[in-house]
């Protein structure tokens, strides 16, 4: 066949593009254009080849010839161009098999088993065609003499059709691959995580738990798939909180907080939880990830280092630090609910005599039964510090009047005068108690402290064992204060 062939051997009304949308010229891409090699001994058949598809597109995309004008060249581009879409190959070359041979190599040394090959032989005679497309692995085989342009491109076309499904195969097996090992990562994060984990369907039941989970809880994966997750909810939750919890869960997708949970040995659990939605298909079906850790000795160490910070480490009492917050505290709700409160100074009388004469030992124990008998005084809304040595204060809440300040204060004075039983030894003491009223005596944390403290020196100098409100000549008073460290 010659190279004029291809043109004089077309169909008159050829209209192959409008008749077959895949070839229809969706708009350009030269960017990625389908890579065409062709094979051939002949110059004229590389020049129609080019004149002929110089138009051609498929999918939006052009081609791309490469020239190969023997067997190894062909290799050496198939090596550079492992990305070559279409050989169009002729047999007889520098051999009468090269053609063939050209495919073995192809598609045994080289291991390219995608590229499409496509068989133009001007010696039809010699081969039977449907035994060597078999044998070779060859996709097409046409005849020079009878080949049209029109069955060109419907050859063409079929042929790149082939390769961009089997391309977009091996796309999707590798991006199967990905999420395959991607799954087997989750898989051995799940199973070997520290993090106790389970998954929730969306109708909240467990559908899967890692060892972590059967660590942490105790239930094992037996007893809990399966499972709604309430058994695993605790009592001593906040509902409120917790409801708050799962609709933001709900809402925005994530939520991370600190929950009690239950557990099968019997004591809850302080964990921290990390909660996800994990939509499958659409809104209606989704699941719940949640991760979480025990974190209960964590908490009870930090309670413990709170109680350092702000407890009386004898006698449990609120220290100093406390006591100023909680007078802040007293100070905001009062201004908020327009109510009053008293503050009150206790010092206790004859302390140091009884220290001094049976030792630290005796005092410290007289200190603790006093700080008990003061909490039994007083409510459990109002609050009992220790502030000093033998030193004690209190702020009562939602005062009426003064008479009710008083008999709270008399109270404490008759409580604290009892005769104490210290290890069979009887011991005695007082207390001094002086009151200032909020808001009517202060309305500042420091000023609230220092006339309480004036109060408490005159009752000092009544005579101990009683309790003094302040008054405002008490600011001015000179009077001698030694009667407060006085301990005869």
């Amino acid at each position: 066949m010659t190279s004029t062939d291809y043109l004089t051997n077309t169909d008159n009304g050829f209209s192959f593009a409008a008749e077959t949308e895949d070839s229809k010229r969706l708009g350009s891409d030269d960017t990625h254009p389908w890579k065409i090699m062709v094979v051939d001994d002949e110059k004229d058949i590389h020049q129609v080849t080019r004149m002929v598809l110089g138009d051609y597109y498929y999918l939006g995309r052009p081609v791309f010839i490469i020239d190969a004008y023997s067997s190894e060249q062909a290799i050496e581009v198939m090596q550079e161009h492992s990305d070559v879409a279409l050989i169009l190959l002729d047999v007889v070359m520098e051999s009468d098999t090269a053609g063939l041979e050209l495919v073995e190599r192809i598609r045994n040394e080289l291991g390219n088993s995608d590229v499409r090959i496509f068989i133009r032989t001007g010696q039809p005679g010699m081969f039977n065609q449907y035994q060597i497309a078999a044998q070779y692995s060859i996709n097409d085989f046409k005849d020079k003499a009878s080949l049209t342009v029109e069955k060109l491109f419907a050859s063409i076309t079929t042929l790149l059709r082939e390769y961009s499904g089997l391309q977009e195969m091996r796309q999707q097996y590798v991006n199967l691959q990905k999420n395959i090992d991607q799954l087997k990562a989750l898989a051995s994060v799940f199973q070997e995580t520290s993090l106790a984990t389970l998954v929730l369907d969306d109708q909240y039941r467990i559908k899967a738990v890692n060892p972590a989970f059967e660590k942490v809880t105790g239930f094992s994966a037996k007893y809990s798939i399966g499972r709604r997750a309430d058994f695993l909810k605790s009592n001593k939750n906040d509902e409120t909180l917790l409801n708050a919890a799962w609709e933001n869960l709900l809402d925005s997708g994530s939520w991370e907080g600190e929950l009690w949970c239950a557990t099968k040995f019997l004591n809850d659990i302080n964990i921290r939880l990390s909660a996800s939605v994990v939509k499958i298909t659409d809104h209606h079906h989704r699941e719940i990830a949640m991760q979480f850790s025990d974190i209960t000795d964590i908490k009870a160490q930090e309670r413990q280092l709170l109680e350092r910070a702000t407890r009386d480490p004898l006698t449990s009492l609120p220290n100093r630090n406390l006591f100023l917050d909680r007078l802040e505290n007293a100070i905001s709700l009062s201004e908020r609910g327009g109510q009053s409160f008293a503050l009150l100074f206790i010092d206790l009388d004859y302390f140091k005599s009884v220290n001094d004469k049976l030792g630290h030992k005796y005092g410290d124990q007289l200190l603790i039964e006093v700080a008990h008998r003061l909490s039994q005084c007083l409510r459990r809304s109002d609050t009992v510090a220790r502030v000093g040595g033998d030193e004690f204060t209190a702020i009562v809440t939602n005062t009426i009047n003064c008479t009710h300040i008083e008999i709270i204060a008399r109270k404490i004075n008759v409580a604290i005068a009892k005769p104490f039983d210290l290890g069979g030894k009887e011991v005695c003491i007082a207390c001094s108690i002086g009151i200032s009223r909020y808001p009517d005596d202060a309305q500042e944390i420091e000023d609230l402290l220092h006339t309480a403290d004036l109060a408490m020196y005159h009752a000092k100098q009544k005579g101990r064992n009683t309790s003094s409100f302040f008054l405002p000549e008490m600011d001015g008073d000179a009077a001698d204060e030694s009667g407060k460290d006085a301990d005869s």
